[in-house]
């Protein structure tokens, strides 16, 4: 070879290796401590075997390097060359390490364990199969994790207090080797021996009825040994299992431990596990022997699906038969039933795909050829929205993926084990849309006409379908109707007597009794209101300046649900009252703002509102009178008027559920007109005023009078919002009534009376007459 890629291949080479692997000459602690043969140190605490001692020590340290010697049974050894010693001084003081009190420590790791494990096996599993070869190194590895190995433990070291290790001669044991002796050729070459004992054996001899087991395992320790069956292959997969001792470990005290067991029970094992199973030798070392049996097979086994069936209440059902041998149900059923497997695509406008699952278990004692069986699955979800809707079922009785199958024979058997169907169903969804009553307010025992308009929202028509109609909860009308599919029709009208004062809340509910396949009943109702007064109501006729009203109010309410014939959730209805009030107030004053006092010496805008103050106060106070409601012939007065709704109207709607219940609308508010009528001091009616509202809003409103423009004996013109009474009015009192407009729910009317005292006429208040005194 060219002596320059021989130079290349040899460098590729020695990067390629990792960093954790050293010359065999290195410590095998090394890549975990780094220490060397020869490293010295002050601390190694634990039993040192060679002392006799019982209780752990601490002593100074050397490491030095031995080669281990493993012995095999068939006459075969391995040698370790990096065999790590470490000597120790036998007593505090000494002056040198005394190489016949060393021992062998591996390092406390996993890690450590498999490559002590590698030294020690080197070149002598190659006959044993790869996957046994792992579970033994696998096992050994995992006592490097066991907890017994802390302070205390004789097999447990710490050197320099944070590196812990295991004496090799203890921890070999769990390998089932043996520490025999050491040997000195010389004082650089000191060897230490071991012992490997043999690989545990195991011969399987089936029979038509049983079959035998002959087992040997070997070791120089106690220890439990395992007999199992799993199923073929499933190794080292151990997770399910038959124990073939009744679930108890073989106690080996011996160095070669023999025995026989006799199996029987190939029901049991075929459930669990099918025909083909492995029987497992575990020798409580983690060494394993394996041989695979096949368990008689019965000729036939077969559960054959026959139909699928989903009923007009979405119930989902299986007929299924049996074919083949007669056995006992027990040795080829699991106790916990068949399993059962229903994949449902639901396709529509709310499809969804569904999964049911379950376990037969009505099998009897014995299973008989031609069998047959029904099964149910539950309630296949169809969907919550009108419209067509196809079901498809592929059902799996037996499934042939679950744990707990019952066993077939043979394999094919199972390839039969699914059955299909698909149906399809329509969904309606009624909807009642509104209620008119013509007229909405009546005179008790006045009659009104009621009309209904109800849907079909869906694929198809319904055909009588009962419609009636509620009065507070009390069946008033009822009809049947066909419904046509998407269509909205018409229901009545029919004559309704208007009896018991109140608001009347008339109902309608398409299908009352629930006998469609409707898919969602609460939209069934809608209402329409109507008030009915008495004979001598309120209505046109006053009823004091403050008015207050009660009424009742029944509601429709879904307080919970029922399951119909078919499976259907119902809601269930309920009718609560409820009671409602509504007030209406007027307050109002006059004013003719002669009150405000005059001052010759001092003049201002107002003398002019107020010209005759200069004597009306005076008499106003001599009389018991407010001087702002007395005024002189011909002069004008000021109305200010306030109005005051109040109402809790639908504050109180029952809760239910669906939203229920629903408000029945509509909003009540104060009058929208006010009137004033004038009588002058004769009690003539004079004038009749409709007034403005100047401010707030429909329930809490002011009110004054129209403006309007005069023009007095002078030629001035005055725009404001007064009334001028009669310049040739007679002393006396004019009044006024204020009367408003229908307000509220029941048309509620308030009143007031406002008077005016006329004192002198305009013509007293000439300024050459005016003898205006501060008395």
């Amino acid at each position: 070879m060219n002596k320059k890629i021989l130079i290349v291949l040899t460098i590729i080479f020695l990067f390629a290796v990792p960093n954790h692997i050293f010359a065999a000459t290195d410590p095998m602690l090394k890549s975990y401590t780094n220490y060397e043969y020869g490293k010295t140190g002050e601390r190694l605490e634990g039993i040192v075997p060679a002392l006799n001692d019982t209780v752990p020590v601490k002593r100074a340290w050397e490491l030095s390097r031995w080669t281990g010697v493993v012995n095999y049974p068939d006459k075969t050894s391995v040698e370790v060359p990096n065999y790590d010693v470490f000597n120790v001084k036998k007593a505090e003081g000494d002056s040198d390490f005394d190489k016949e009190n060393g021992f062998g420590l591996v390092y406390k790791s996993p890690e450590a364990l498999g490559e002590l494990f590698d030294a020690f096996t080197s070149g002598q599993l190659k006959n044993i199969d790869n996957k046994q070869q792992k579970f033994y190194r696998d096992s050994f590895v995992e006592n490097a994790n066991d907890e017994a190995f802390q302070d205390g433990h004789p097999f447990f070291y710490s050197v320099e207090k944070y590196n812990y290790f295991l004496r090799t001669a203890g921890i070999i044991q769990r390998m089932g080797y043996k520490f025999d002796r050491t040997q000195k050729y010389s004082e650089d070459d000191r060897r230490a021996y071991y012992t490997a004992s043999k690989w545990p054996e195991l011969k399987v001899v089936p029979s038509s009825q049983s079959f035998t087991i002959n087992y040997s395992t070997y070791g120089f320790s106690d220890r439990k040994v395992r007999l199992i069956a799993t199923a073929k292959g499933a190794f080292p997969n151990l997770k399910r299992v038959v124990s073939l001792t009744d679930g108890k470990l073989i106690s080996a005290t011996k160095e070669t431990e023999t025995g026989t067991i006799k199996v029987s029970d190939f029901a049991g094992l075929r459930q669990e596990l099918g025909n083909d199973i492995d029987v497992v030798l575990e020798d409580g070392y983690g060494r394993t022997a394996i041989q695979s049996v096949k368990l008689p097979e019965v000729s036939n086994l077969d559960f054959i699906p026959t139909s699928l069936t989903l009923t007009e209440g979405n119930q989902l059902w299986v007929k299924f038969k049996y074919e083949g041998d007669d056995f006992t149900s027990a040795d080829y059923i699991n106790d916990r039933g068949i399993p059962m497997i229903a994949k449902v695509t639901v396709t529509g406008p709310d499809g969804q795909n569904q999964t049911l699952q379950g376990m037969y278990t009505d099998s009897s004692k014995k299973t008989l050829n031609g069998q047959t069986y029904s099964y149910y699955f539950g309630n296949v979800t169809i969907g919550d929205r009108a419209g067509r809707y196809k079901i498809k079922a592929a059902v799996t009785i037996n499934n042939p993926n679950h744990e707990d199958r019952a066993l077939e024979f043979p394999d094919v058997a199972y390839e039969n084990n699914t059955i299909t169907d698909e149906w399809t169903r329509d969904y309606t969804d009624l909807v009642a849309q509104s209620v008119d009553v013509n007229p909405d307010q009546l005179t008790s025992g006045d009659t009104a006409q009621v009309t209904a308009k109800v849907k079909n929202v869906g694929p198809t028509t319904q055909g009588s379908v009962l419609i009636r109609f509620y009065d507070n909860g009390e069946t008033v009308y009822e009809a049947t109707k066909t419904m046509p599919a998407n269509e909205v029709i018409t229901v009545g009208p029919f004559t309704w007597k208007g009896q018991g004062e109140g608001t009347h809340n008339l109902m309608v509910d398409v299908d009352p009794e629930q006998d469609t396949d409707d898919v969602d009943f609460s939209n069934n109702t809608a209402i329409g209101t109507c008030l009915v007064v008495g004979k001598d109501g309120s209505t046109g006729t006053c009823q004091g300046p403050s008015v207050s009203n009660n009424w009742t109010v029944t509601y429709p309410t879904i307080t919970g649900y029922k399951k119909s014939s078919k499976g259907k959730k119902r809601p269930i209805w309920e009718y609560k009252k409820v009671t409602y009030n509504e007030s209406l107030k007027i307050a109002g004053e006059v004013n003719t703002k002669q009150g405000i006092a005059t001052d010759l010496d001092h003049p201002k805008a107002s003398d002019a509102e107020s010209r005759g103050s200069w004597e009306i106060i005076p008499w106003a106070k001599q009389n018991g009178k407010n001087p702002n409601e007395v005024t002189r012939a011909g002069y004008g007065f000021e109305l200010n008027v306030t109005t005051t709704y109040d109402t809790n109207w639908e504050t109180k709607v029952p809760n239910g559920y669906e939203g229920t219940a629903k408000k029945i609308g509509g909003t009540y508010h104060g009058p929208s007109e006010l009137y004033a009528e004038v009588f002058d001091t004769q009690g003539k009616l004079i004038k009749k005023l409709k007034l403005d509202r100047v401010g707030g809003d429909q329930d809490k409103a002011t009110w004054a009078f129209p403006k309007q423009t005069t023009t007095s004996p002078s030629g001035a013109t005055y725009t404001d919002r007064k009334f001028y009474t009669d310049m040739m009015s007679p002393d006396g009192t004019y009044k006024v009534k204020i009367t408003s407009g229908a307000g509220g729910k029941s048309g509620m009317i308030v009143c007031m009376t406002k008077t005016i005292t006329i004192h002198g006429g305009m013509h007293d208040d000439t300024q050459d007459l005016r003898t205006y005194s501060s008395n």
